[in-house]
C-alpha cells in the first residue's frame, strides 16, 4: 500500500494487489481464536478477493458481536460485497463520504441522519457510527443520535486516525460506557493521532489532558 499525504486532511491510498492478506485461510487456530472472542472487527477491503472473503464469511458465523469498518479504497469498492457484509454486522463505522456512497445505492437522496437511519433499519443494525473528518462524528445507537463537534488540532496526517477513533470508541462502548463518553474519547484520540506522522504514534497522558483542556475552555 502506498500513501499520498499531499493533502494532510484527506489522505489517499494506492492499494497494491494481490497481497498476502488476499489469501487468508480459515485455519483451525484462527477458528479457535475467533470462537473465544466476544467481538470481531472486520473490514470491506479485506473481502476484495475470493479466498479471504470466503474465510471471513465463515468466521462471521462464529462470533456473537460483529463490527464492520467500512474502508472504501478505490477501485476496491464493491456494492454487492459491502451490502452482504452489512447484513452480518451489529455495529458499522464509516466516514461521511462512505455513508453518501452507500446511501446513493438505494436511489433516494437523504440527509446524513436519514441515511444513517435507513441503513440501521434496512440491515437491522444496533449502532451506526459516522466520522466527519475535522467536524467530529455522529452515532445512531438504537433510536438515539449522539453528536460530537470534534477537537481542533494542527493536522500532520490522518493515517490511523480512523482506527484510533474506532478502537477507543469500542473500548468504552463495549464495556457499557455511555455513547457520549465513548464518542468524546474516540474523537479526542482520532484527533491526537492526526497531529503525528504515521498510524501508530505514542500518545502521552499529558497530550490527552492538554487537548481535553482546550475543549473544556
Amino acid at each position: 500500500m502506498q500513501v499520498n499525504v499531499e493533502n494532510k486532511s484527506e489522505v489517499t491510498y494506492d492499494i497494491v494487489a494481490p497481497v498476502a492478506w488476499d489469501f487468508i485461510e480459515a485455519e483451525e487456530d484462527v477458528i479457535k481464536a475467533i470462537r473465544g472472542s466476544e467481538a470481531f472487527i472486520f473490514g470491506t477491503l479485506a473481502a476484495r478477493q475470493e479466498t479471504s472473503r470466503n474465510s471471513l464469511l465463515r468466521l462471521l458465523e462464529l462470533v456473537p458481536y460483529k463490527i464492520l469498518d467500512v474502508n472504501f479504497r478505490p477501485p476496491f469498492v464493491d456494492q454487492h460485497i459491502t451490502l452482504q457484509l452489512l447484513h452480518h454486522a451489529q455495529l458499522v463505522k464509516m466516514n461521511h463520504h462512505e455513508l453518501a456512497q452507500i446511501s446513493s445505492w438505494f436511489g433516494t437522496a437523504q440527509n446524513e441522519k436519514e441515511a444513517m437511519r435507513l441503513l440501521q433499519q434496512k440491515f437491522k443494525l444496533e449502532t451506526v457510527v459516522v466520522t466527519r473528518g475535522a467536524n467530529g462524528a455522529v452515532v445512531l445507537h438504537n433510536d438515539a443520535f449522539t453528536e460530537h463537534a470534534g477537537y481542533s488540532v494542527e493536522v500532520e496526517d490522518t493515517i490511523g486516525s480512523g482506527d484510533a477513533f474506532l478502537v477507543t470508541f469500542l473500548r468504552i462502548f463495549l464495556q457499557n460506557g455511555s455513547v457520549a463518553e465513548a464518542l468524546d474519547n474516540a474523537c479526542l484520540m482520532g484527533a491526537l493521532v492526526a497531529t503525528h506522522q504515521g498510524a501508530t504514534p505514542k500518545i502521552s497522558p499529558s497530550e490527552i489532558a492538554a487537548l481535553r483542556e482546550t475543549k473544556a475552555s
